[in-house]
This record gives C-alpha cells, sequence and structure tokens, in this order.
C-alpha cells in the first residue's frame, strides 16, 4: 500500500475563522452597496451604523490565489460575525 500524504490548506485562515467562532462570532455577513450588512441565517438587512466593524487580519487565501480581509463585527443589538472580502472595510488601516 502506498502512502498518503496531506496537504494542509488555508490552515491559517480556518484556524482563525474557528478561533473567533469559538469567541462568538458565528453569523457570516455579506457586504452590500457599502451601506448594508446582511447577515446569513436570517437574510435581514442593517445598516452599516448599527455595527461595530473591527479589522481582525489579512490572510492568504490558498483557495482563490490571493488574500482576504478577516472583519469582526457585533451589532448593537448583541449579533456577532465574521465578514470576509478581498479589500479592506478601512482604507487609512490597510494602508490605502
Amino acid at each position: 500500500m502506498g502512502q498518503f500524504k496531506y496537504k494542509r490548506q488555508n490552515a491559517s485562515l480556518t484556524k482563525m475563522i474557528i478561533n473567533l467562532h469559538s469567541m462568538g462570532f458565528t453569523e457570516e455577513f455579506y457586504l452590500q452597496d457599502a451601506k448594508v450588512f446582511i447577515f446569513s441565517t436570517t437574510a435581514a438587512e442593517e445598516s452599516i451604523s448599527s455595527f461595530e466593524v473591527l479589522l481582525i487580519n489579512q490572510v492568504f487565501d490558498e483557495f482563490c490565489g490571493g488574500y482576504k480581509y478577516i472583519h469582526a463585527i457585533e451589532s448593537d443589538s448583541g449579533i456577532r460575525g465574521l465578514l470576509l472580502m478581498e479589500e479592506c472595510l478601512f482604507a487609512s488601516a490597510c494602508g490605502r
């Protein structure tokens, strides 16, 4: 029998997401028209101003061959989740 070699892809991205999930950031957010966040479990829309958004890190995504910015998001009502984007929401914080 031959030996199998397993390649670990996206290990740092996956670890970071798992760690944030364990801290309660369990929703998945999407940005629409740069004004509204939509969270996936309810498809509810809320204005960006009703959320606190933190830039967590920039991590290389091996599946798409580019970098992703990880943003942690928390609403005034306590909804917490993540937004992964190819662009940073905070141009000044990302050197742009």
